[in-house]
């Protein structure tokens, strides 16, 4: 008798991203394990990503398309997504990322192995190879300190809720919602304050998440109005980052800071930025967002 595996609901919400949601069903869609659930909400999209989401569905049963009346952002999406699913496991894609093709059969492993709430991933950032996170070794913590520890939560990429897959037992029972009114930064009010509640968290090496970094990405838009209430609900999630690890007792023991110094430049004669980004013992340089120089 064929035993059955543990669904993964891979939730996966979509706006704007006609030019890249193809390649991303096909990774989804493509994977070694098969038990999957691929929920696609369309947030509205003005281009044509819902006519080639519809299509792919119509080719995978496994493909559910939900339909937002209107463009309600990320939060709303994500959240619906939740509420119509049905797997034991529940992973967030945006819609222009990519993941290896053994990605959830190396997930679903680990996490069923190690009995924990969440699975971590390694993540890639296409743009800032710096800010990419990896582990070389299975690491299980339980720790409220060890998980920000091993987990590089100080990390900006950290906050990404793309990096994990939780137990949707887990979710729904701690009443886990991404913030509706904080577009922009939901993913860093919502993953610190989860996973400090889970019971343990297993990094899982080799499964790999490629962000992407597309010009009309919410994240790169540069509208001054969006950009004044991104500013703004960054504050909010800094401090709730704050709460939560006053909350568990957490000591920033690997301190991230970024600063900027102008200089004159005696070859460009003129004024550049150059950014020293401190990592615990260790300094990197960069200029024109390019890492020149690395000193420890």
């Amino acid at each position: 008798m064929k035993r059955n595996n543990p669904t993964v609901s891979i939730i996966i919400p979509i706006y704007n991203a006609e030019k890249y949601v193809t390649q991303t069903l096909d990774c989804v869609c493509h994977q070694t394990y098969k038990d999957l659930e691929i929920i696609c909400v369309l947030d509205g999209p003005p281009d044509n990503s819902a006519a080639v989401t519809k299509k792919y569905a119509k080719l995978d049963k496994r493909i559910i398309v939900l339909e937002q009346p209107r463009n309600m952002g990320m939060s709303v999406a994500r959240n619906l997504g939740v509420k119509k699913s049905r797997g034991e496991f529940i992973h967030f894609m945006d819609s222009d990322d990519l993941i290896d093709m053994e990605f959830y059969e190396k997930l679903v492993d680990a996490i069923t192995t190690a009995d924990a709430d969440v699975a971590v991933c390694d993540i890639i950032h296409e743009r800032l190879p710096s800010r990419g996170l990896f582990s070389s070794e299975k690491i299980i913590s339980s720790n409220s300190q060890d998980k920000y520890d091993h987990l590089s939560l100080s990390s900006p990429t950290a906050n990404s809720a793309c990096r994990y897959m939780f137990r949707r037992s887990f979710w729904l029972r701690n009443k886990i919602e991404f913030p509706e009114h904080l577009r922009s930064i939901e993913d860093a009010a919502t993953t610190m304050p989860a996973i400090m509640k889970t019971n343990r968290v297993v990094q899982v090496p080799g499964a790999t998440y490629i962000y992407k970094n597309r010009p009309s990405s919410i994240m790169t838009k540069k509208d001054k109005e969006f950009a004044k209430t991104r500013n703004k609900n960054t504050e909010i999630a800094k401090q709730i980052k704050l709460d939560t690890m006053a909350e568990y007792g957490i000591i920033n023991k690997k301190p991230h800071i970024m600063k900027q110094i102008k200089y004159r430049d005696p070859l460009l004669n003129r004024v550049v930025l150059k950014k020293v980004y401190y990592s615990d013992d260790r300094i990197f340089i960069y200029l024109f967002g390019i890492r020149i120089l690395k000193i420890g």
